[in-house]
């Protein structure tokens, strides 16, 4: 189950990062392999605003995606000895939902910013 929303999570990270235009879609298209998502969030510590409302948002989202990666994406799929139990399991998908929807109001605080720069 985690693993499913670990590739959920990651594919989301990369259309956010598209959308706030981090990520040039041509480039993308011709090499998915040259999008380095942990530069990407780390990134995001240049919006001020972020770290106002969201204190730990990147270093909880680098943390996550780098778990989500390297635990669940990247592993033997039956070795999550620490998600034995259902309840667990159903902890760390609702962390990744949590991320998700933070980073989706970061999306909005972020293109709020560079309509505000652009005038």
């Amino acid at each position: 189950m985690v693993r499913c929303f670990s590739v959920a999570f990651e594919g989301f990270l990369i259309k956010f990062f598209l959308e706030i235009g981090k990520i040039d879609k041509d480039k993308y298209i011709q090499n998915p392999r040259s999008v380095y998502i942990d530069a990407l969030i780390r990134e995001l510590r240049t919006y001020p605003q972020i770290e106002r409302k969201y204190k730990g948002l990147v270093s909880d989202a680098l943390r996550l995606w780098r778990e989500c990666r390297h635990s669940y994406l990247h592993s033997d799929m039956y070795s999550y000895s620490e998600l034995i139990d259902i309840e667990k399991a159903e902890a760390k998908v609702i962390e990744i939902f949590g991320a998700m929807e933070k980073l989706v109001d970061c999306k909005k605080l972020i293109q709020g910013e560079s309509e505000i720069s652009s005038s």
